[in-house]
């Protein structure tokens, strides 16, 4: 495979990368020559210390050595590419991070809102008795809180320490750069999203139907609605809810991340965690900020920041395609700045078309909502929508059946006159046009999530600070005693473990079933949802493939490297002073001799080193001359059909498409089991990042070949070498396995095996 050299890649602004295009040339006028770097020529793959003495092969590589050529190639560029990658801060651990940190404080605090607008609802309605659940409620409300960050600390450090205890050593180093490249990809539509997200939050767009990943889980409402409004839900259960509701943002990513834990050490990974946690605070106290200064010019905040936040996502994925460019080497085709203009351009066009379809839903939803710009205005001068009378109301389909009751209902109408009750129940009927919509459902700003929050308590925590002073009792003990009434004292234990264990199951039942038909929604808008809950799935099993694939070609590696030396000394050490297979003219007796003196006393030519066996005949010599460039990506082929079609299979291609006859043909096909059985996740990450035509056999770079020679060839526990006695190394045939000059026999006889074979016997 054909490298360009690229600098030591840092995280740093991606706007670096246009800088580096720009001076392409200086750069390409003084390479580097470090020992620890890949030596590439043009369309040729050198394999050694120096490009002096490396040997190379490629579509018009001679069979002698020849050194790596530097120069300009018309708009190329050469780089050094790094043989391992450190990376000081993940790209994607961070960006998720930061949006975890803006998703639950606006799932946490819409739970708070509704729970204030139901308190303050229920005070208004002359029901006094509503401060100890109101407490108690907010307690609930904080212990989901760490039960889900209890559950995400678990699932991410679990899968973490699985992940990156396979790959901490020996991971390969393409592998490393291609998640490194796709790390800054998934940073990039992160931004992206926060890009699109921030006209919502800054409270002008309604809230979209376009997004899979939302900012709140829509379980507020309802949940608030069952426990303070009917009672039907215990404080044990509204808890749960809460835990679910942060549980669907916090688990949404754990299988996402997978194959970004792949050679991450622990440091990058804190690191990662904290850049992430801080930038998401500061993004939320700016936004915070911008919405209390700039309240009137709002629009034109939001969109120059929505167009910033377009641009450096822009910027972060041209970023990711250059780094992932540098395995997967598409500048072969395109010059790197046409790359990078397309990728560039390409994303931004893509987030101009998303954000276009967001402005159109806006334009839908005014015509369909004619008061609501008069009503959004008075929600911002109050923080939110309050309903000066009755229940507010509460759209969108149940999502959880609570199990439990509670006696203890934050707002009770008892204190109402059956008069006084339908007079609400009517004047609830006449606002429906006009404030049909929930905060959650259409606005979700987190101006106003956060700013009502805030006012709220400023005159509810009097109330919560001279109840607890009156009773003399925290708050966790208002909560306890509520609970001990609600619960009975025997649980069974396997509802105690279950109420314990992380709830993926119910998360999972509220992601990927709910019921959207049920929704008030444009039948265009429920078949995205449904593609986006498709694309989500095939995501994460795509993450589940890499991860599993990376951890087993890692174990695959270090097994390679550790039975590699004794291997090597076994086939090379002294394959020129043992047995040898001769013949006494072309196309005449083959015989076997202890020794090429032997050989040559009885006026035998030699035709390889090692004893003769079942390919050590002319039509199979002939082969191993006549496919010398292309023997491996054929062989490759009937390997798939020994997958595919089984033993015969392959044994039927090796004698049709390539050549070679009866137990010569076995031995190869014996050879691609074995190489299956021991090499296959190797093989399989070869084709994630491209390296399938990769035949390298260097000790520091284990491929699918190098694989096979130490778990194949020498009865470690594969023989093939034995099996077949005749290959390209033992006739000294340079071929499409780039091999040092000590790994062929230099006793051959046959100076020239395309003349010897001009006439086939």
């Amino acid at each position: 495979m054909q490298r360009r050299r690229i600098a030591p890649f840092k995280l740093a602004d991606a706007a670096i990368i246009f800088v580096a295009w720009v001076s392409a040339e200086a750069f390409s006028s003084s390479p580097s020559s470090s020992d620890d770097y890949a030596h590439v020529d043009d369309g040729d793959v050198c394999v050694g210390e120096n490009a002096s003495s490396s040997v190379c092969v490629g579509e018009d590589a001679s069979s002698t050595p020849s050194a790596a050529k530097t120069g300009d190639v018309d708009g190329y560029v050469y780089w050094m590419i790094p043989q391992k990658v450190h990376r000081f801060c993940d790209p994607a651990v961070a960006a998720i991070s930061a949006w975890l940190v803006l998703a639950i404080t606006l799932e946490i605090n819409d739970f708070r809102y509704h729970l204030n607008l139901a308190h303050t609802t229920a005070a208004a309605g002359g029901n006094s008795n509503t401060n100890h659940p109101y407490i108690a409620s907010l307690v609930a409300i904080r212990l989901g809180l760490y039960d889900a960050l209890l559950d995400a600390v678990f699932l991410y450090s679990f899968t973490y320490v699985i992940i990156f205890g396979f790959t901490r050593e020996d991971a390969d180093s393409n592998t490393s750069l291609v998640i490194w490249g796709t790390s800054y990809i998934a940073s990039a539509s992160i931004l992206a999203m926060t890009g699109l997200k921030i006209p919502q939050w800054l409270g002008i767009y309604h809230k979209s139907n376009l997004l899979t990943i939302n900012d709140t889980s829509h379980r507020a409402h309802k949940a608030v609605y069952d426990h303070a409004v009917e009672g039907t839900c215990s404080l044990t259960s509204f808890r749960y809810q809460v835990r679910l509701g942060v549980g669907k943002h916090t688990t949404q990513f754990v299988l996402f991340l997978l194959p970004f834990y792949i050679d991450l050490k622990v440091w990058s990974h804190l690191s990662a965690l904290f850049v992430g946690f801080l930038f998401g605070q500061v993004f939320l106290f700016a936004i915070f900020k911008c919405h209390q200064r700039y309240k009137k010019h709002r629009v034109m905040v939001a969109m120059c920041a929505s167009a910033t936040l377009s641009l450096v996502s822009s910027l972060v994925f041209t970023a990711g395609v250059y780094i992932i460019d540098t395995v997967w080497n598409w500048q072969s085709a395109l010059p790197i700045r046409l790359l990078g203009l397309i990728s560039f351009m390409g994303w931004l066009t893509s987030f101009l078309f998303l954000q276009g379809i967001q402005y159109y839903e806006q334009i839908q939803f005014a015509s369909t909502h004619p008061g609501e710009k008069e009503e959004k205005e008075e929600d911002d001068e109050v923080g939110h929508l309050i309903i000066d009378d009755g229940i507010p109301i509460v759209e969108g389909d149940k999502l959880t059946q609570c199990a439990g009751s509670s006696s203890n209902s934050l707002i009770v109408n008892e204190n109402k006159t059956e008069e006084e009750k339908n007079a609400s129940e009517l004047k609830d009927q006449l606002k429906i046009e006009v404030i049909r919509r929930d905060l959650t459902e259409n606005s979700n700003s987190i101006y106003e999530i956060v700013h009502f929050s805030s006012v709220a308590w400023v005159f509810s925590m009097k109330d919560y600070v001279q109840l607890l002073e009156e009773n003399n009792s925290s708050s966790k003990e208002i909560y306890d005693a509520i609970t001990a009434v609600e619960e009975s004292n025997d649980i069974k234990w396997y509802r105690c473990l279950w109420r314990a264990l992380p709830p993926i199951w119910n998360i999972f039942i509220h992601s990927f079933c709910r019921n959207d038909s049920a929704r008030r929604q444009p039948k265009y808008y429920i078949a995205l949802r449904l593609a986006g809950k498709v694309l989500m799935v095939c995501i994460n099993l795509t993450a589940i493939f890499v991860a599993v694939v990376s951890c087993g070609a890692t174990v695959e590696i270090r097994r390679t490297k550790a039975k590699l030396p004794a291997v090597r000394n076994i086939l090379y050490a002294h394959q020129n002073e043992g047995p040898v297979c001769a013949f006494d003219k072309k196309c005449g007796n083959i015989r076997e001799f202890a020794s090429k003196e032997d050989a040559h006393l009885a006026q035998y030519s030699i035709a390889h080193c090692g004893p003769c066996a079942s390919c050590s005949t002319w039509n199979d010599m002939e082969v191993q001359y006549s496919t010398r460039n292309n023997l491996a990506k054929k062989g490759q082929h009937c390997s798939v059909k020994a997958l595919l079609g089984g033993y015969d299979a392959a044994v039927k291609c090796m004698e049709d498409e390539i050549g070679f006859k009866g137990d010569c043909a076995r031995c190869w096909t014996d050879d691609f089991a074995c190489t299956r059985k021991f090499c296959i996740f190797i093989f399989l990450q070869s084709r994630m990042n491209n390296q399938i035509a990769n035949f390298n056999v260097s000790p520091d770079m284990i491929t699918t070949a190098t694989c096979e020679e130490a778990n194949c060839e020498a009865g470690n526990p594969g023989d093939f070498v034995r099996c077949s006695g005749s290959n390209r190394r033992r006739m000294n045939i340079v071929s499409d396995i780039p091999r040092p000059a000590d790994e062929h026999c230099q006793i051959v006889d046959v100076d020239d095996w395309g003349s010897f074979f001009d006439q086939k016997c």
